[in-house]
């Protein structure tokens, strides 16, 4: 079925191919197991031949499109259920790049565009039905373009920057471990003091500035740094607030960066905590950061006792 799909979509994009340079691409109904009837519609499903949607450019059969249809461009994934990370992953890797014509636009697809965006290095993703939301309903996903915005311009602008992570957090993924360059990111949820963050969501994306200088985009996150080698500690230099344009909004530290200890960035939605001291909401969403990075014990008394003896050699001259 696959063979008999491609090649007649092969006919069509040959064709297309000689007026247009527009990239050409395929989505695919995946064929996840999903929990979820709804009558007279096939949610889910093609797993077995000759039902539908079976044969589409899935991964499992990718090799088969990319050799009946050459002249399409991508593969690429209707994505409403599943492991985002699973599917992204194997798409990314048997397509020329990855996209998605189709996605949820609450806040777990907003978790999808992040992951997608800033760990898959996806180019372009497109909520379904976004003409027939209330303002109300899509808010949260006016704020993320508006944060993918200023992720993409940083990254685009870093020749020096290694690269960017990106992290969809949710009841199924908690937390999750990123690394860039040397620098590890232990990321979390992030909610009021005595808030249980079960069914929330946080997403972001953090860019390699260059320089141990980064730059954290999105909401509902915590990040504490390491580094790859735990003779090392990493701490907060120095964090700033950004504005949309890139200018400083302000400086944080003290409570805003939990004493020095971690990138703060509240959730899109207010929770009211338990707490009498309150967690300030107020951010733009946009964290520009450097660290430095000291040794440990160890190797600290090796560094301190150098330049002693060197001292010492030297006492007397001038």
């Amino acid at each position: 079925m696959a063979w008999g799909y491609a090649s007649l979509v092969e006919r069509l994009a040959s064709r297309a191919r000689q007026v247009t340079a527009l990239p050409l691409f395929v989505n695919a109904w995946l064929d996840s197991e999903i929990e979820m009837e709804v009558e007279g519609f096939a949610v889910g499903g093609g797993q077995v031949p000759g039902t539908y949607p079976s044969g589409g450019p899935l991964p499992r059969v990718a090799d088969v499109w990319t050799t009946a249809a050459p002249s399409l461009d991508l593969l690429v994934p209707d994505l409403y259920f599943g492991d985002p990370d699973t599917i992204l992953g194997a798409f990314a890797e048997v397509s020329r790049g990855l996209f998605i014509p189709e996605q949820r636009r609450d806040l777990s697809g907003i978790g999808t565009a992040f992951l997608a965006m800033g760990q898959y290095h996806a180019i372009g993703i497109s909520p379904f039905g976004v003409d027939s939301a209330e303002n109300s309903e899509i808010s949260p996903l006016a704020d993320a373009y508006r944060l993918l915005a200023a992720a993409h311009a940083a990254r685009k602008g870093s020749a020096a920057g290694g690269g960017s992570v990106g992290f969809h957090l949710s009841d199924a993924i908690p937390s999750v471990t990123r690394k860039l360059g040397r620098t590890v990111l232990s990321l979390s949820r992030l909610a009021g003091i005595g808030v249980d963050p079960a069914g929330a969501h946080g997403y972001g994306m953090v860019v390699d500035l260059g320089g141990d200088h980064y730059l954290a985009v999105g909401r509902g996150f915590r990040i504490e740094l390491h580094d790859r080698d735990s003779e090392w500690q990493v701490g907060l230099e120095s964090v700033e607030e950004l504005g949309s344009d890139g200018s400083r909004a302000r400086w944080l530290n003290g409570d805003e960066t939990a004493g020095g200890a971690a990138i703060l960035h509240p959730p899109v939605q207010r929770t009211l905590s338990p707490f009498p001291i309150p967690m300030d909401y107020a951010h733009t969403g946009i964290s520009q950061f450097s660290v430095y990075r000291l040794p440990r014990h160890d190797r600290a008394a090796e560094v301190v006792e150098r330049p002693y003896h060197r001292y010492k050699a030297n006492e007397g001259r001038t």
